[in-house]
């Protein structure tokens, strides 16, 4: 099963690489209507889910522990905490995003700041649905398994907390590098943040569901407001 591991860990370093080679390609084919967002979905949700299978593999197969890339809950104070912060965002999100469906005032600003990625962000309610569904569900699950579950646990056995937790968040920063240097840092210090819940909580379960409210909440945020500013998009 070593080889298996090896390849697992091989997708933390050609990841970045092959984003970084292929996604100004595939932003000129989705500007050019070359290429639909819903391809693009389709091949993230299976470029982030085929690593993950083969890390839930080694875990049936026993090379892993489920325990050791945290699929185990416990009632904790950390947990419960933790818990209650999911609780607070999922109120925040429906209120924010429930105003912001009957107030356009702030569009152009919207617009503006989602302008480094929004070529991808979903306009139509197929691409909305997809990227909730999809991606967003997808990247929760998948990035939270593979950059806390496994790859900060196996840094945590070679160097000291602070460090594996640098690490671990950089590398999860890289394959974000269609969106910019300056992004690849903001992704990588929401990989801090995921990464002390995980600490906090010894559990994987809360990171999972927040990093997918986070992504959930992103793409309904830019579906309700590049539905209806599409002109901006397009010279963006």
């Amino acid at each position: 099963m070593e080889y298996l591991e090896y390849a697992l860990w091989s997708f933390f370093i050609f990841a970045p690489v092959y984003v970084y080679l292929t996604h100004e390609q595939e932003q000129r084919d989705v500007i050019a209507l070359r290429l639909s967002r819903n391809t693009v979905y389709l091949r993230t949700i299976a470029f982030l889910w085929l690593p993950t299978l083969l890390l839930l593999f080694l875990v049936t197969q026993g090379h892993l522990q489920a325990e050791s890339i945290g699929l185990v809950w416990n009632n904790s104070v950390g947990n419960l905490l933790c818990a209650g912060l999911v609780n607070a965002f999922v109120v925040y999100s429906a209120v924010s995003l429930n105003q912001l469906s009957k107030d356009c005032s702030n569009d152009d600003e919207v617009v503006e700041s989602l302008s480094f990625v929004g070529w991808l962000m979903p306009q139509k309610r197929s691409e909305m649905q997809l990227f909730v569904l999809g991606v967003s569900v997808s990247a929760g699950v998948c990035e939270e398994l593979l950059f806390r579950g496994f790859l900060l646990n196996q840094l945590l056995e070679v160097m000291p907390v602070y460090a594996a937790v640098i690490v671990s968040s950089l590398l999860f920063g890289l394959p974000h590098v269609y969106q910019g240097p300056m992004h690849i840092l903001r992704t990588a210090a929401l990989g801090v943040l995921m990464a002390v819940i995980y600490l906090v909580c010894d559990s994987i379960y809360v990171a999972i569901i927040l990093h997918a409210l986070f992504d959930i909440y992103g793409g309904v945020l830019a579906y309700i407001v590049l539905s209806r500013n599409k002109q901006p998009l397009v010279n963006a």
